[in-house]
């Protein structure tokens, strides 16, 4: 089994890191690179480690979502691939490719779904949502897909540019 010993970048309060640094094992990582987002500031990956989730909240100050959605695009080159975890949703980035997105067995009513193309414009196919894109491009701009809804717990999505996917938590498995 392995230990999981969070890591608290700069921007956090104070308060915040003396209250959890000693007790959940945590390490505080100090940097004057203001040009790097927090996740990026992070020591390098862990031996084993394939995957980050960095646990945000995504309501405040739009600077600080956009630096989180930034760390996305950077980070998987020294942590791998990094998940945005908040009390409403959890965001990852999908790079070029084929991707399948296998959700547990559970009522898809009111789960809602985006793909942001962060990253300018990006032709996607995708099959199994409610607004299935056929080789459709998403641009700022032009289309965007928010609001989006699942109509299947299989999700496939083929994508040439990357591509912000973001999804509601799923609150109970039924």
């Amino acid at each position: 089994m392995s230990k999981i010993s969070p890591t608290i970048a700069d921007d956090a309060q104070s308060d915040a890191q003396d209250n959890n640094l000693d007790q959940n094992g945590s390490r505080s990582n100090e940097s004057d690179a203001q040009d790097d987002v927090d996740v990026v500031k992070m020591s390098e990956r862990p031996a084993g480690v394939r995957l980050v989730y960095a646990f945000v909240e995504n309501s405040g100050r739009l600077d600080q979502i956009m630096a989180n959605l930034q760390s996305l695009f950077l980070a998987p080159g020294s942590l791998g691939d990094v998940y945005l975890l908040s009390s409403e949703s959890v965001s990852w980035l999908l790079p070029p490719g084929s991707h399948h997105i296998s959700l547990p067995q559970t009522q898809l009513t009111g789960l809602h779904c985006g793909l942001i193309p962060l990253a300018g414009t990006t032709t996607i196919t995708s099959k199994g949502l409610k607004w299935d894109l056929d080789e459709g491009q998403l641009k700022f701009g032009s289309l965007v897909s928010t609001s989006n809804a699942f109509l299947s717990n299989d999700v496939h999505i083929k994508t040439d540019n990357h591509l912000l996917f973001t999804m509601d938590i799923i609150k109970s498995i039924s």
